[in-house]
């Protein structure tokens, strides 16, 4: 009897545990099909429901931050190797958390845009492999830039932009022709650059394979969910003006943003061939050298005084001895015959 009970409850986990209900981000109504990641070269899109059958769609790019081993990575590595305790796996965890997981990306229906490949999907986008049939007059990138989960911000946007790329995936919801897709602030830092952004999140609509773009702050727009899909779905956001500014991409002086895009990349590919201590320790002693040479003549000697003449005026106290008041006698007359008889005392 106890045996049976046990393989009972046994079978009614893994049944729960497989449920569909339990993933995250699930709600009474969702469709269980999502839209799936995109080929190399734009092919299209594929849904996770696709018969054995259908012709098999090349695994997409996963564009990951760039990392490297840093000083407290080594230190965590040092740490657990001389107590034992796996400080190196808290270090991951830490790290994780201060970014988003761009895995995500595909289960969620985006496209992670990066420096590398934004000419690529949005520039030059070919519309007779698209899978949605758009034009070139009908397709509309919709780029949230967002910052690390840190910032309140970007954090509520991510989640409320989720929900919205959600809807869009339901029947009656749909917004034709748009594409979503995801931008990192921190590292797009050539997207970020000539966009001339400089806080996240934003939301980045671009059209005419990208020439043309409108940007939306996160106080125009509450973070939800259906907020989000209903401005996009009724194109509230084309009463917004297309981007026209002189250091934009098609201005005049559009060379300030791509000079500050090589000297950064200068300045990064130099920085990263020394170990992170270093540079903190680098930094520190050439802050000290300049704080010294800019207060080189602060502790010269004062010259000395010469005998017989005052240097400072001001230094001189005169005390101005003020004169008192000469009492004023009133005399009565039982005090001047008091001193009528003094007087003829003195006679006598």
């Amino acid at each position: 009897m106890k045996l049976l009970s046990a393989l009972t409850i046994a079978v009614t986990s893994a049944a729960l545990v497989d449920a569909k209900y339990f993933s995250e981000g699930w709600h009474p109504g969702q469709p269980t099909t999502r839209a799936g990641p995109q080929a190399t070269g734009n092919v299209g899109a594929w849904k996770l429901g696709n018969l054995p059958s259908s012709p098999p769609v090349a695994e997409p790019e996963i564009h990951e931050p760039s990392k490297r081993p840093g000083f407290m990575r080594a230190l965590s590595e040092s740490l657990t190797t001389a107590t034992g305790f796996n400080v190196t796996g808290l270090y991951d965890r830490v790290q994780a958390n201060e970014e988003f997981d761009r895995k995500t990306d595909i289960v969620d229906g985006f496209t992670r845009v990066t420096d590398s490949n934004f000419d690529e999907l949005i520039t030059y986008e070919r519309f007779d492999l698209a899978d949605d049939h758009a034009t070139e007059d009908d397709r509309v990138w919709f780029l949230f830039v967002h910052g690390p989960p840190k910032d309140p911000s970007s954090f509520m946007f991510w989640h409320a932009v989720n929900n919205a790329s959600i809807l869009a995936q339901e029947p009656g919801k749909e917004i034709p022709g748009m594409k979503w897709g995801r931008v990192d602030f921190i590292t797009e830092l050539e997207l970020t650059s000539r966009w001339l952004l400089f806080k996240p999140p934003m939301l980045v609509f671009a059209t005419n394979r990208g020439n043309d773009l409108r940007f939306v702050r996160p106080g125009v727009i509450a973070a939800n969910g259906t907020v989000i899909h209903r401005f996009l779905q009724e194109e509230h956001w084309r009463a917004f003006p297309v981007w026209e500014s002189r250091y934009g991409p098609n201005g005049d002086r559009a060379w300030v943003p791509e000079l500050y895009i090589k000297i950064n990349k200068a300045w990064t590919r130099l920085t990263s061939i020394f170990p992170s201590w270093l540079l903190v320790v680098l930094s520190g002693v050439l802050s000290q050298a300049l704080l010294t040479f800019m207060h080189r003549n602060d502790h010269k000697k004062a010259p000395k005084p010469v005998e017989g003449k005052t240097e400072d005026a001001a230094a001189v106290v005169e005390v101005e001895t003020v004169p008192k008041k000469q009492s004023v006698e009133v005399k009565t007359p039982q005090k001047k015959a008091q001193a009528k008889t003094a007087k003829t005392k003195k006679g006598k």
